[in-house]
C-alpha cells in the first residue's frame, strides 16, 4: 500500500515549484519503490497488446454465441465496446493471458495514462500498477494544473496540500482490495474506473472550495471523515447496483463537485457546530448524502427528474446547513443521527413526489423552491418545540403539503395564477415568521390554519392582476398576518370552518384589494390620479389586520363598511389631486378603521362629510 507520507510530500513539492517539481517527485516516487507515469503514448502500447490477443489466438473468447468476452466486443470495430465495463472486461482478461505466457502487462485501468518509466515496482511481484498508486499519481496531476490555472494557491499557507492529504488518507477505503495474489475482476476494475474520477472530483472540488474558505482547515481529521461522507456514498451505492440501468456516472459528474462544495463551504461557515468536542455531525452527513443517492435513483419520479440538478444540490445544502445550525436535533447518538439524517431528505422528497401532478410539470420550479424552502424553515427557527415522541424530521415534508394545499386552494377558480416569484417571496416570509412561533408549528404538527394563511395570500395574489402590490409589499403584509393569527389565534383564521376564502382574514385581503381595483377602474385615463398601490395599499390592508384582529367579531360583521371607508377615500383623494396625497389617505384611513370596523357607521366617512373636514380645514 502506498505509504501516506508520499502523496503530501508530492503535493508539496508541486505547490511550491510547479512543472519543475515533477522531475523532484520522480526522483522522490523513485525512493519509495513505485511506477510512474512519464510522457503520452503509453495507452495505445496498452491497447495493441490486448487487441493482439483477442484478433489472434484467443479471438474464440470474443466470438458470439459460445465467447464468454462476446457481449464487450463489437466486431464492426473490431475491438471492444466503447463503455468502460467492456473495456475492463476485456482487458481483465488480458492481464490473466499475458501473465500466463509471463509477459507484463501495461496498466489496465486508464486511457489517458501515458508511457511508464520503469523506475522500481511497489512490490516485488510484476503487474500493472497498483489502483492505489494509479490514483495517487493522478492526484498530483490534478494538483499541479490547479496550481498552474490558480497560482495563488500557492500562498495559501499549504490548505490545498492539506485537503489533498486528507483525501489520500482514506482512498483506500474507497477502492477494492487489491493487495492479493489474483488480477482484479472486471467488475473490481469497473470500479477502480468509477472510483478514482470520484476521488479526482472530490480532489478537484475540494481545491476549488479551499480557495474561498481558507479556514475551514482546523482539524485535518475532521476534514478527513468529511470526504468519506460525502463520497463513499456514491461508490457504494455503484458497486451495490454495478449494472442497472441508473447513469451513476451522470450523477458523479454532475453532482459530486457541487457537493463537495457545499459541503466544505457549509463548515467553513459553521465551524463551532462542526469542530465541537460535544458532537460529532459527520455521521448525519452521511446520511443526508447517502439518501440524496437513494432519492435520485428512486424508479418513479426520481429527485434529478422533479427537481434538476441545481434544485438537488439546493436541496442536499439545505439538510447540511440544518445539521450544521441545528446540531442539537441530532444530539441523541450516532444511530439517531443517521436516522434522522435519512428521514429528513426522505421525508422531503416524498412530499413532492405525492403531491399533485401539476406541482410536477406547470409549477415545477415553485415545487422545487417550495420543498427547499420548507427544510430551511427547521433551520433558521430557534423557538419551534421538539416533542421526543413526534418525528420532527417529517416535518418539511408536512410544511410543504399544507403549503401547496393551501395555493391550491387559494387560486382555485381564478382565472390568473400569481407569478411564481411572488409566491416564493410570500412563502419565504410566512415560513419564517411561522417558525418563531411554536404553538403554529410542533414536532411534525402543523396548526390548521397554516394551510388557511396561505390560501389566502394566494387568492389575494391571483387577484392582484395589475400588480398594485409587489414584492417589496408581500413579505410585510404576510409577516403581520401570521403575527397576528399567531398572537390572537382563532380570530382572523379560525381551526373549524372549511372554507379558507371565508375566512375574516381572506375577506379584509380580498375586499381592501376589490375596493382598490374599483377605484382604478373608475378613473379610467386618469390613473396617474390613483393612489392605492404599493406602500398606500400595503399600509392599509396592515392597519385593517391589526385593528380586526382585537376585534374579530365586530370586524367581520362590518366588513361591508371597510370597504365602503376605501372606497370614499379613493373618491375624495382623485376629485382633490392637488390637495392630497398618499399621506393623508393613509391618515384619514387610519382615523376612520376603527369606526368601521368597530360600529360599521359608514356616515361617519361619508364622501361628503370627508369634504366637509377638508374644507373645514381640518387634517386627519
Amino acid at each position: 500500500m502506498i505509504p501516506v507520507s508520499v502523496v503530501p510530500s508530492a503535493i508539496t513539492a508541486v505547490l511550491k515549484f510547479g512543472r519543475v517539481a515533477v522531475d523532484a517527485y520522480e526522483q522522490h516516487a523513485r525512493d519509495q519503490n513505485i511506477l510512474i507515469p512519464h510522457s503520452p503514448g503509453g495507452s495505445k502500447k496498452l491497447e495493441m497488446q490486448a487487441l493482439r490477443i483477442f484478433t489472434g489466438t484467443h479471438e474464440d473468447e470474443v466470438t458470439p454465441p459460445g465467447g464468454l468476452l462476446a457481449p464487450h466486443w463489437d466486431f464492426n470495430k473490431n475491438r471492444w465496446k466503447d463503455n468502460s465495463e467492456s473495456r475492463a472486461a476485456i482487458l481483465a482478461r488480458a492481464e490473466e493471458v499475458l501473465s500466463e505466457q509471463g509477459e507484463k502487462f501495461l496498466d489496465p485501468g486508464r486511457s489517458e495514462v501515458g508511457d511508464y518509466i520503469a523506475l522500481k515496482q511497489w512490490g516485488e511481484n510484476e503487474g500493472p500498477l497498483p489502483p492505489m498508486a494509479r490514483v495517487g499519481l493522478a492526484m498530483v496531476d490534478v494538483l499541479s494544473a490547479f496550481v498552474a490555472a490558480h497560482p495563488e494557491t500557492v500562498g495559501l499557507g499549504q490548505n490545498s496540500a492539506r485537503f489533498a492529504t486528507a483525501l489520500a488518507r482514506n482512498i483506500s477505503s474507497l477502492l477494492p482490495e487489491y493487495e492479493k495474489a489474483e488480477p482484479l475482476s472486471a467488475e473490481e476494475w469497473a470500479r477502480v474506473d468509477f472510483t478514482d474520477q470520484v476521488i479526482l472530483i472530490a480532489l478537484r472540488a475540494g481545491l476549488n472550495a479551499s480557495r474561498e474558505t481558507v479556514d475551514v482547515y482546523i482539524k485535518e481529521e475532521h476534514l478527513q471523515q468529511l470526504v468519506l461522507d460525502v463520497t463513499k456514498p456514491l461508490v457504494d451505492t455503484f458497486s451495490s447496483d454495478m449494472f442497472s440501468d441508473y447513469d451513476w456516472r451522470k450523477v458523479r459528474d454532475g453532482l459530486l463537485d457541487p457537493m463537495i462544495q457545499a459541503a466544505v463551504s457549509t463548515i467553513a461557515a459553521h465551524q463551532m457546530a462542526f469542530l465541537g468536542q460535544d458532537f460529532d455531525p459527520n455521521q448525519a452527513v452521511g446520511a443526508v448524502t447517502q439518501t440524496l443517492f437513494k432519492e435520485i435513483s428512486a424508479a418513479e419520479n426520481g429527485l434529478l427528474s422533479m427537481m434538476g440538478e441545481k434544485g438537488a444540490i439546493r436541496l442536499y445544502r439545505a439538510g447540511l446547513n440544518l445539521v450544521s445550525q441545528r446540531p442539537d436535533l441530532f444530539i441523541e447518538g450516532t444511530a439517531n443521527a443517521d436516522k434522522l439524517g435519512q428521514a429528513l431528505i426522505h421525508s422531503a422528497a416524498n412530499a413532492l413526489r405525492s403531491s399533485d401532478p401539476v406541482w410536477r410539470a406547470d409549477f415545477k420550479d415553485l415545487g422545487r423552491e417550495l420543498l427547499i424552502l420548507s427544510v430551511e424553515t427547521i433551520d433558521v427557527n430557534k423557538a419551534l418545540i421538539f416533542s421526543p415522541d413526534d418525528p420532527w424530521e417529517e416535518l418539511a415534508g408536512k410544511l410543504f403539503s399544507e403549503i401547496v394545499k393551501g395555493i391550491q386552494q387559494g387560486i382555485k377558480g381564478s382565472l390568473e395564477r400569481p407569478p411564481h416569484h411572488l409566491l416564493v417571496v410570500a412563502m419565504r416570509t410566512f415560513l419564517e415568521q411561522a417558525a418563531l412561533w411554536p404553538e403554529m408549528i410542533t414536532g411534525s404538527k402543523v396548526r390548521g390554519d397554516v394551510q388557511k394563511i396561505v390560501a389566502a395570500m394566494a387568492a389575494a395574489m391571483a387577484k392582484d392582476e395589475k400588480f398594485l402590490l409587489t414584492t417589496d409589499d408581500w413579505p410585510d403584509i404576510v409577516a403581520i398576518t401570521v403575527y397576528e393569527a399567531s398572537r390572537n389565534p382563532g380570530r382572523l383564521f379560525k381551526i373549524d370552518t372549511s372554507d379558507p376564502l371565508d375566512e375574516l382574514g381572506a375577506k379584509i385581503l380580498s375586499g381592501i384589494l376589490a375596493a382598490a381595483y374599483d377605484a382604478y377602474k373608475v378613473l379610467d385615463e386618469d390613473k396617474h390620479k390613483f393612489l392605492l398601490f404599493g406602500e398606500t395599499l400595503k399600509n392599509a390592508i396592515i392597519t385593517a389586520l391589526q385593528h380586526s384582529a382585537g376585534n374579530a367579531k365586530a370586524a367581520l360583521t362590518n366588513l361591508a363598511a371597510l370597504e365602503t371607508l376605501v372606497k370614499n377615500l379613493n373618491q375624495v383623494v382623485a376629485e382633490r389631486p392637488d390637495e392630497l396625497g398618499a399621506a393623508e389617505w393613509q391618515a384619514f384611513f387610519r382615523r376612520f378603521v376603527t369606526v368601521a370596523i368597530d360600529t360599521g357607521n359608514v356616515d361617519s366617512f361619508s364622501v361628503d362629510q370627508l369634504n366637509r373636514i377638508i374644507n373645514e380645514g381640518l387634517r386627519p
